[in-house]
């Protein structure tokens, strides 16, 4: 017989104040998990000089520790034999006679010596100032940039780094190529803010250009159109160009049948930020809404309407598509005395309160024109405020479908750097950055909108608008 492998343990201060019997089922079941690669499957003999160890593992009324002792050690088949202390003092001498034990091997030796290299004293300071960890993380993500389950699998094959996944993740978050060219990924941030409609026509006007269009021979490129906010109500001009002139000649000539509305809402087009523009508005007392740069939600009457627009004079200029501008009157026509699906009425009807005469069963359209007309006054405010309550109805309709797919904004607060999103159309570049930056954020303007300055020399504007779900934290 000889010994094959030595154990032992101290015990802390807490295990000093327990029964000796309850240290001894301790020390078995410490010392057979210990050594379980060599008991377990195998009969063996348990040798101890506690006398009371065969009674207490029989026994039934023991601690509840003792009682999980007891349960691992029926994994093993053994037998319990007692020896007096005197026969096992090789055993003892672990616990009452220790020894600090002082190893040298030659690698010990070898690494002794490294540390009074010169060279190797070079080489661990510079190791003091630099780290490794954070050079494997770079080469590894800056192979192809990608996410941080690949860049650490691509660590993995050749070296250990402890907590990785919180370092490669910190890593990307403040890689700068990530930031500008990758995409937002998860729910987009922003909830719909829906615009008030007002209680009657003619208050709150929606505009805008679309176009280019085809060149005709009258030299017409555009369509500015303006829609009524309350009765959807569309009134569509054909222009030369987008410039403030006619955009101003339009809405002057407006204004002089209709008067000055409430508000107008519109993009950032040149026209609409232009200084005359903004005299224009200023003097009739119209309040001027500029929508968000990259937010076409924001004027969303307007884009619904430019849709039809588009898609109606397309197929009725198929035939001769230079002679477009010929449809513009017609169409305008055809989308307000039709119902629109939020008022479920027509534009015309609650503009006016009659029906259009369009040249199509006139007999017919002026009988309820007359049974309408009879009964004017009492009618008028009745469909207004159906008109109201549909409104109301499909805006809450739209805003339910619309945030069960977003999430809340991030909150910036001014003196944060971002990167914004990239509006503008690059010719030629496929691969162009999907963010711009740095920016700082100067202004906060709510529901998610902010102004931005440009802290760099790099591409893109030196200040714009944006909102939170075009933008991200420049770590």
């Amino acid at each position: 017989m000889h010994p094959i492998a030595y154990w032992s343990k101290k015990t802390s201060e807490r295990e000093e104040k327990q029964h000796s019997y309850i240290l001894e089922v301790k020390a078995t079941y410490l010392a057979t998990k210990k050594f379980r690669h060599y008991l377990l499957g195998i009969p063996f003999k348990l040798v101890t000089d506690c006398g009371a160890f065969k009674q207490t593992v029989n026994k039934t009324d023991i601690p509840r520790d003792v009682a999980n002792w007891i349960m691992h050690m029926q994994n093993y088949t053994y037998e319990i034999e007692h020896r007096s202390s005197s026969s096992l003092r090789h055993v003892d001498c672990l616990s009452r006679y220790p020894q600090v034990l002082s190893v040298s091997s030659e690698i010990s030796a070898r690494l002794s010596a490294q540390y009074r290299d010169e060279h190797f004293k070079a080489i661990f300071e510079i190791l003091k100032a630099r780290s490794l960890e954070l050079e494997v993380i770079r080469n590894a993500h800056e192979v192809g940039h990608f996410a941080t389950q690949k860049t650490m699998h691509t660590i993995q094959q050749y070296y250990w780094i402890p907590h990785i996944e919180a370092k490669v993740n910190q890593f990307i978050k403040n890689c700068l190529s990530c930031i500008i060219h990758n995409k937002k990924l998860g729910k987009k941030e922003g909830f719909l803010h829906c615009i008030e409609k007002g209680d009657l026509p003619l208050q709150t006007l929606h505009v805008d250009h679309l176009g280019p269009m085809d060149a005709t021979s009258k030299q017409y490129k555009y369509i500015f159109a303006v829609v009524d906010a309350f009765s959807k109500f569309v009134w569509l001009y054909a222009t030369k160009s987008m410039g403030y002139e006619e955009v101003l000649r339009h809405l002057t000539k407006w204004s002089d049948v209709f008067g000055s509305p409430a508000r107008i809402i519109s993009d950032r087009g040149a026209a609409f930020t232009s200084n005359a523009f903004i005299e224009f508005v200023n003097t009739n007392g119209i309040e001027h809404i500029l929508t968000t740069t990259g937010v076409p939600r924001g004027n969303g009457q307007i884009e619904r309407v430019n849709r039809t627009i588009s898609a109606v004079i397309s197929k009725l200029s198929s035939a001769e598509p230079k002679e477009w501008y010929k449809y513009v009157s017609n169409v305008q026509k055809a989308i307000n005395s039709s119902i629109h699906s939020s008022t479920k009425s027509t534009p015309f009807v609650l503009m006016f309160e009659v029906r259009m005469r369009n040249g199509i069963d006139d007999q017919v359209l002026e009988a309820l024109q007359a049974e309408m007309l009879h009964d004017f006054e009492t009618e008028r405010q009745r469909v207004r405020e159906k008109a109201r309550e549909e409104i109301l109805r499909a805006q809450e309709h739209y805003k339910y479908n619309y945030n069960k797919k977003r999430k809340a904004d991030t909150n910036y607060k001014v003196g944060d750097w971002v990167a914004i999103k990239r509006i503008q159309f690059v010719a030629g570049r496929k691969i162009a950055s999907e963010f711009l930056g740095p920016y700082e954020v100067t202004n906060v303007k709510g529901n998610g909108r902010y102004e931005v300055r440009k802290t760099a020399d790099v591409e893109g504007p030196n200040i714009s608008n944006t909102s939170s779900d075009n933008m991200k934290l420049w770590r």
